[in-house]
């Protein structure tokens, strides 16, 4: 009797570094990031040909990427907006962004605005970084046809009546606020405090990224389509990168990250950036709600 010979080959390891915030004020986005993207995990462990692994590190304590031998790292920021970067370890590959861009974002606030009888508007924003830009972006669409008045606040600003007085001087009828979640909470807070009510108050992107969502009860907001506290983001960059390895399989052979990194911008890209969908949301019994057009 001979026993018949069995190979069992392992499935080729695919490493994937994330950096999302696991702690800080950050970390309720970055834990339900790591929640569904364990689910993912569990669920390619049973189906996919390769074998994936995501190590996942704080970084909001974490500048040093680990020398691990990951092929691909999806890292989040939210500054102005929530969006996933999605970069190869190889030097010759594509860098991706996968966001609702801004001009996109823009248009259908604006398109919002002509259901709301509102005609002039006051934005508020923070002086640092792309939230200037996000800012201008949206003051070069607005149409001539509504009155606008802007005010920039300091980094580290924690009094804003000054501006809120000013904009209230300018018969502001909508405050629309554009900064990092902490600033817009604190803004919303002193906001209430000057008699203006959530149904005067409107933000670009903040909303769905606060630790406090029940400030902005009756706020309408522009959101990604990727979901509550846009943590599929990180989930759909995840499943894009799983199921490129997939579709290009090879048994027992891993295609280069250049050939994976050149079929997204193929599939999935245009021009490095991913696009996702955004829309108009309002919050409603401490939830947040998409609004259909």
């Amino acid at each position: 009797y001979h026993p018949k010979r069995v190979e069992t080959i392992a499935r080729p390891l695919i490493r994937i570094n994330a950096y999302i915030p696991l702690s800080g004020p950050d970390a309720h986005i970055g834990m339900t990031m790591k929640l569904n993207a364990e689910k993912i995990l569990k669920k390619a462990s049973q189906t996919a040909r390769y074998k994936y692994e995501v190590y996942f590190n704080d970084s909001y304590t974490t500048s040093i990427y680990p020398d691990n031998m990951a092929k691909a790292t999806i890292s989040f920021e939210n500054a102005p907006e929530p969006r996933v970067n999605l970069n190869f370890s190889a030097s010759n590959t594509e860098k991706f962004i996968i966001h609702s861009p801004y001009q996109q974002v823009t248009e259908n606030f604006i398109k919002d605005l002509k259901n709301r009888n509102i005609k002039n508007i006051g934005m508020i924003t923070a002086a640092q970084g792309d939230y200037r830009l996000l800012a201008q972006t949206f003051k070069n669409t607005l149409p001539k046809t509504y009155e606008f008045n802007g005010a920039v606040y300091q980094p580290e600003q924690k009094d804003f009546n000054i501006l809120i007085n000013l904009m209230r001087n300018n018969d502001t009828e909508l405050f629309l606020l554009v900064g990092a979640s902490s600033d817009i909470d604190n803004l919303i807070k002193q906001l209430h405090d000057n008699g203006i009510s959530n149904f005067n108050i409107a933000t670009l992107y903040s909303a769905e990224l606060s630790p406090n969502i029940s400030l902005y009860e009756n706020t309408r907001s522009v959101g990604s389509l990727a979901g509550l506290y846009d943590n599929r983001l990180f989930t759909e960059t995840l499943k894009i990168l799983i199921n490129s390895y997939e579709k290009n399989f090879k048994k027992d052979l891993l295609p280069s990250e250049k050939f994976i990194s050149d079929y997204i911008a193929r599939q999935h890209a245009k021009n490095n950036i991913i696009t996702v969908p955004s829309a108009i949301k309002t919050i409603k019994d401490g939830k947040i709600i998409t609004l259909k057009e």
